[in-house]
C-alpha cells in the first residue's frame, strides 16, 4: 500500500460506518444509490452546520476554515471551472481570464497593491474577456459587455465597497454555479430548494434573528492575540448590518462556499451515481491535475495548515490576499454560463 493510501486508509473505514449507518434507513438506501436525492440532502446538512458555526463559534470559524479548507477549494475551483471545463467554455476564454488574474496574483506575491481600484481592474478584464469571447449570440454578447461597462466606472469610484460586497456575494455566487454545473440531472426540484435554504440560512442571520446566539456561547471571544471581532469586523462590514452581523454573515457563507466546492460539485461532476471511496477521489484529482501539479497540491495543502498552527493569523492573511483572484474567477464561469444559458432559450 502506497504512504498515500496508508494515510487515507482510516478515513475511508470511516466512510463505510457512515454509509452502513445510512443505509439503515430507507432514504439512506436511496440515497446512497442516487446522487441527486443525496446530493441536495448532503446540501441541507451543510447549511445546517454552517449555520450552527457561524452563530455559536463565529470567529474560530473565520480562523480555521480558510487555513484547513481555502487551498482545497481552490483547487476544487480550478478543477472544475478550468480543467474540466464547463461545456461551451473555450480555451481562448480561460486564456482571456487566467491572463489579468495571474498577473493580479502575481502582483499580490511580490508586493501589495496599494489601491483598491487597482484590484478591480484585472476582475473588470477576466469578466469582459469571458463574455467577449463566449459562444453566444453576438447581440448578447454585445448586451453583456455595455453592461459590464456601465457599472465598471461606478463600481471603481467606490472600489473599497464593492470588493467588500464581491466578499460576502461570491459565497452566493458558488450556490448558482453548483445550480448550473448540475444541469441535465435528475430531480433538479430538490437542488433549488436546497439552495433555498442556503439562502435561508443567510437571510435569518442579516434580518438578525440570531444575533443572541454568539454573545450566549461566548462566540465572539478572541481565539488568539490579533483576530478580535472588533478588528476583523470592520474589514467585513455591510453597510447597515454592523461588524457582528457581517462577521456572522460571512462565517455562514464561506462554510457552504466550501462545502458546494468540496463536497457538492464534486459529487455532480463524479461519473460514479453512487458515493466514491477517499482513495478514489485523490486517484481522480491526481489524473485531472497531472503528477507535477498534484504534487505542489498536496504540498500546499499541508503546509498551509501547518504554518497555520505556528501563525494562524497572518497565514489566514497571506492565504485570502492570494487566493482573492478565484473569486474574479468564479463571476467570469458565472457570465459565460448565463450567456449559454440565455443563448439556449432563444
Amino acid at each position: 500500500m502506497s504512504a498515500g493510501g496508508f494515510l487515507l486508509a482510516p478515513v475511508d473505514r470511516a466512510r463505510r460506518h457512515v454509509v452502513r449507518l445510512a443505509a439503515i434507513t430507507a432514504i439512506g438506501r436511496r440515497a446512497i444509490q442516487d446522487r441527486s436525492l443525496r446530493l441536495p440532502l448532503l446540501a441541507l446538512a451543510h447549511a445546517g452546520t454552517a449555520l450552527v458555526l457561524a452563530t455559536v463559534i463565529p470567529m474560530w470559524t473565520l480562523l480555521v476554515a480558510p487555513i484547513v479548507l481555502g487551498v482545497p477549494h481552490v483547487i476544487a475551483d480550478v478543477r472544475y471551472l478550468l480543467l474540466e471545463r464547463p461545456r461551451g467554455l473555450r480555451t481562448s476564454q480561460i486564456a482571456a481570464i487566467l491572463v489579468p488574474l495571474g498577473v493580479a496574483t502575481a502582483f499580490a506575491m511580490l508586493a501589495p497593491i496599494q489601491t483598491f481600484g487597482m484590484l478591480l481592474v484585472p476582475g473588470f478584464l477576466a469578466c469582459g474577456g469571458a463574455i467577449a469571447l463566449a459562444s453566444a449570440r453576438p447581440v448578447l454578447r454585445v448586451a453583456a459587455l455595455v453592461l459590464l461597462a456601465a457599472i465598471a466606472l461606478p463600481l471603481a469610484l467606490h472600489a473599497h465597497l464593492t470588493l467588500l460586497v464581491l466578499a460576502h456575494a461570491h459565497n452566493a455566487i458558488a450556490i448558482g454555479l453548483w445550480l448550473a454545473l448540475s444541469q441535465g440531472r435528475a430531480r433538479p426540484a430538490l437542488r433549488f430548494a436546497a439552495a433555498a435554504a442556503f439562502l435561508a440560512g443567510g437571510v435569518a442571520i442579516g434580518a438578525g434573528a440570531l444575533d443572541a446566539i454568539p454573545f450566549l456561547t461566548g462566540g465572539w471571544a478572541t481565539p488568539v492575540t490579533g483576530f478580535d471581532a472588533e478588528s476583523v469586523g470592520e474589514t467585513f462590514a455591510l453597510p447597515g448590518l454592523g461588524a457582528h452581523r457581517s462577521l456572522m454573515l460571512f462565517a455562514y457563507g464561506q462554510a457552504v462556499h466550501y462545502a458546494v466546492w468540496l463536497r457538492l460539485v464534486p459529487g455532480e461532476r463524479s461519473a460514479s451515481e453512487v458515493p466514491v471511496s477517499f482513495r478514489r477521489g485523490v486517484a481522480g484529482l491526481r489524473s485531472a491535475l497531472g503528477a507535477p501539479a498534484f504534487a505542489i497540491a498536496i504540498v500546499m495543502v499541508m503546509a498551509v495548515p501547518a504554518f497555520g498552527l505556528a501563525v494562524p493569523v497572518e497565514t489566514r492573511r497571506i492565504y485570502l490576499e492570494l487566493a482573492g483572484a478565484h473569486a474574479w474567477l468564479e463571476l467570469a464561469i458565472a457570465a459565460h454560463l448565463g450567456l449559454a444559458f440565455l443563448s439556449r432559450r432563444r
